[in-house]
């Protein structure tokens, strides 16, 4: 996944320039506190359902499901433990991401987690990968994959023409929010959209699952205002 909205210095991992870095696992998201949308992926639609309302962004022509964290910008009501919400792989890969069409391995080099003294060490003696480098390797891998299946899920929903423009809207104290900028699956026509043939390829690839916990995700948005207000009377 290549949107990287918080790595302050992002840089390629690389042996001769972090043989020494070592990793050690902070407390918290302090990183992810200044968004209010973070991407997810298709399998994490059903846990994130219950706090989030899961929304899709238009970029490039492309569109990349995002959990709406807050309904104003400059951050959430989150906290920075995101204790008893639901924590998307995005916020928890962090300070480690794969770059876009490419087996590279980026890492926040600002990040508060490495150090040259502190933590798990990346690269042995040799310069080659520790098992911990390998675990985080491995996760990232799939990470990537259900990234990349997830992108083909939008893209078939773009080609079927069952994305519109979101037309929720919040009020609020004589004040509205519209969600406008976001699109949303057409539930009215989804259920006639799909062949028989497709049906069935959906299901397998779980798409038909990830329409419904995104659809039933609308309703979460209650919870987003419920935080907002809480915030506010503290």
């Amino acid at each position: 996944m290549t949107e990287l909205l918080f790595y302050n210095k992002p840089v390629p991992l690389a042996k001769d320039a972090h043989q020494n870095l070592r990793f050690q696992k902070q407390q918290g998201y302090s990183h992810a506190s200044k968004i209010n949308t973070v991407p997810l992926s298709g399998n994490e639609f059903f846990p994130a359902s219950r706090d989030f309302p899961i929304m899709f962004a238009e970029s490039g022509g492309h569109y990349i499901p995002v959990a709406l964290l807050a309904l104003t910008a400059g951050g959430h009501q989150l906290g920075e433990s995101w204790s008893g919400f639901y924590t998307p792989e995005f916020v928890k890969r962090y300070p480690f991401a794969l770059a876009q069409g490419r087996d590279v391995v980026m890492i926040d080099e600002s990040a508060p987690h490495f150090s040259d003294n502190e933590g798990e060490k990346l690269f042995d003696h040799l310069g080659e990968p520790t098992d911990f480098l390998k675990g985080v390797l491995q996760y990232l891998d799939q990470i990537d994959a259900v990234h990349k299946l997830t992108m083909e899920y939008t893209f078939a929903l773009k080609v079927k023409g069952l994305l519109v423009k979101s037309d929720i809207e919040i009020k609020r104290q004589g004040k509205s929010i519209k969600l406008d900028d976001f699109y949303v699956v057409d539930g009215s026509e989804f259920h006639g959209a799909l062949t028989d043939e497709e049906i069935l390829d959906w299901y397998k690839k779980g798409w038909i699952g990830w329409t419904y916990a995104h659809l039933h995700s609308i309703g979460s948005v209650s919870e987003v205002v419920k935080r907002m207000v809480s915030a506010q009377s503290e």
